[in-house]
């Protein structure tokens, strides 16, 4: 028998991820109840997983709250792409107790006051795991679109943080010839003991007259008209930051550069990791809580 003091989780709206994170809480016995994914089946008993009537009865008596990556793109509606239903943050937060833990990804400070948030997308252990599966979509994208193998490839990388490093460092290994372009002298360095070229920004230009790919994993205007113009005709940009991005798209459309947005890749390419990877961060927040 289910002990009855074990945490209640409400999992409302998202994509697969979440379908994933609600399983995989589930499956450690907790009772878990999902509202605004219509893609989950009815679950039998003694199935701990239940599909909630009403976004109501899915926070009734909910120890945590679980919202998708990104937890809203207006403001005002709850991401559901896997609903028919409209949910609405007004009607949550009528129903939302304060005394429920809100975890959701990309809050900001967007979230009404007086409420326990948690923002599992700024979680170290989650923004670790989580660059690991932007990279491993960030290769396939570079498969699908370069008629090139990766192998031999001049590849830049713009950015040196966390995905910035698994990617140089995997497109090292799978043969690439990697530049890494950074704007501290202390990336700049890193990159370098790695064996990996690094230069400064101002030497972007240049470099990118021989490139076949360029990746760009820096959330702000970094790759402008010069290093557009340079570029060679073929060579796709891959976006990997988060909006608004650091490549200038109107002059890219301009000059006839390729722009691959790759936003969302672990929930595009690996959902049912990257559902795991979330569900482990809120339940660590949860036990933290206590």
């Amino acid at each position: 028998m289910k002990d009855k003091t074990t945490p209640t989780v409400a999992v409302v709206g998202g994509d697969l991820r979440l379908v994933e994170a609600a399983r995989a809480i589930a499956d450690r016995q907790y009772t878990v109840k999902v509202y605004g994914i219509d893609v989950i089946p009815d679950p039998q008993p003694p199935c701990t997983l239940h599909k909630a009537q009403s976004l109501k009865e899915a926070l009734k008596d909910a120890d945590c709250v679980i919202l998708p990556l990104p937890y809203s793109h207006d403001g005002e509606k709850i991401s559901a792409p896997l609903s028919t239903k409209t949910l609405t943050l007004a009607e949550f937060y009528a129903h939302l107790s304060p005394k429920t833990l809100v975890a959701a990804g990309l809050l900001g400070s967007s979230l009404a006051e007086g409420y326990t948030v948690f923002d599992y997308s700024q979680s170290e252990s989650f923004a670790i795991k989580n660059a690991r599966a932007t990279v491993e979509g960030a290769i396939a994208i570079a498969i699908r679109e370069s008629p090139l193998t990766l192998c031999n490839s001049r590849a830049i990388v713009t950015g040196y943080g966390r995905i910035g490093k698994m990617l140089a460092s995997t497109l090292k290994s799978l043969g690439a010839y990697v530049t890494v372009i950074a704007r501290s002298q202390k990336d700049l360095s890193w990159a370098w003991s790695e064996g990996i070229p690094a230069y400064p920004f101002a030497a972007l230009p240049t470099l990118a007259a021989t490139a076949d790919l360029v990746f760009n994993t820096v959330p702000f205007l970094v790759i402008e008209r010069p290093v557009l113009y340079a570029l060679p005709q073929k060579t796709p940009i891959i976006e990997l930051a988060s909006l608004p991005g650091g490549v200038d798209l109107r002059a890219a459309d301009e000059e006839g550069v390729r722009v691959i947005t790759a936003l969302g890749l672990p929930g595009k390419y690996s959902p049912a990791t990257a559902g795991r990877i979330i569900a482990e961060a809120v339940l660590d927040a949860m036990k933290a809580a206590r």
